[in-house]
């Protein structure tokens, strides 16, 4: 199912939005989830917003994604998204509450580098109504895992991006289109798969950072199609392909039953590719277009079928 590779707000006011997801060919909508500035306070419990003694903060509710478009990264880019519009509203740290029996929620909250404060009191509303399930987490916005050295600041007062120079100036999207944090993750998913930070960075500028983009990838992702690789090839060639087509980290489980010739023939035309500068093979692309099109325009004008 072709996605759209971001998520809009369908309404914003007074830090409050609905973020939609949607499938890019219909149009219709695959997941979504609610950001309200809410009174809460350290751990965990909502309070009227007349009352002092908690804080406002981000609160992300009502995530849900489509179940036949599941497990295609919807969920990671809703928090994603959900994080930078907090972000953008000023606040540092994005909170959820998750049922305790949610495994499949509380993995992707996770993932995504939410922690969990702890259980909130049994004098919660939620958490009586609830029997005591649901469970407090909390995200920082500011506060990214480490990697190598930090080069630069996204935007003014923004955190700063904590990875290898040779990374960070692989990335080509603007500064502070995705969450640190979540670039992070990726990058110590890569690094986990290729065994090295020299052999992850040479992968990552390859491609030009598409396998710690999070519209392409996700930790899980990386490392489930790392395990179906080896599963496949055996050990040693999956670090082969891998070598040749870094972006094999993004095709998931399916691997395991794909077809090893053409896991290895693709390698090969993707690392050809991969090793044309890409004003190359645009130059190129527009000329053999050129050229295509120039010869529809004789043929139609009446000239014989030229050889061009």
């Amino acid at each position: 199912m072709p996605l759209t590779q971001h998520t809009h707000t369908l309404a914003h006011k007074a830090h409050g939005a609905l973020l939609v997801a949607t499938d890019s060919g219909t149009g219709a909508r695959v997941g979504s989830c609610a950001l309200e500035a809410a009174q809460i306070s350290d751990d965990g419990v909502r309070v009227p917003s007349t009352d002092g003694s908690a804080t406002l903060r981000p609160l992300l509710t009502r995530m849900i994604v489509d179940p036949q478009a599941r497990r295609q990264g919807i969920g990671k880019q809703l928090v994603s998204d959900a994080a930078m519009q907090a972000a953008e509203w000023g606040y540092d740290e994005l909170v959820c509450n998750v049922q305790r029996g949610n495994e499949a929620a509380r993995q992707l909250y996770r993932v995504c580098g939410f922690d969990q404060v702890n259980d909130p009191p049994s004098e919660d509303f939620v958490s009586r109504m609830s029997g005591g399930r649901m469970l407090f987490l909390r995200k920082g916005l500011h506060a990214p895992v480490a990697f190598g050295r930090a080069t630069r600041r996204r935007r003014s007062g923004a955190a700063v991006m904590k990875l290898p120079s040779s990374v960070e100036d692989a990335l080509p999207w603007d500064e502070g289109t995705y969450a640190n944090v979540e670039v992070e993750a990726l990058w110590e998913a890569v690094v986990e798969a290729y065994g090295s930070e020299d052999a992850a960075s040479t992968a990552v500028r390859q491609v030009r950072g598409q396998i710690v983009c999070p519209i392409f990838a996700a930790p899980d992702l990386v490392r489930e199609s790392r395990a179906a690789l080896a599963a496949n090839l055996g050990e040693e060639e999956a670090l082969v392909i891998m070598a040749k087509n870094p972006c094999i980290l993004t095709c998931g489980d399916g691997l395991r039953e794909a077809d090893a010739g053409e896991i290895r023939r693709f390698a090969e035309l993707r690392r050809v590719l991969d090793a044309i500068p890409p004003q190359v093979l645009l130059g190129t692309t527009v000329g053999l277009a050129a050229i295509i099109f120039g010869k529809i325009i004789l043929i139609k004008l009446g000239y014989s079928d030229p050889v061009l």
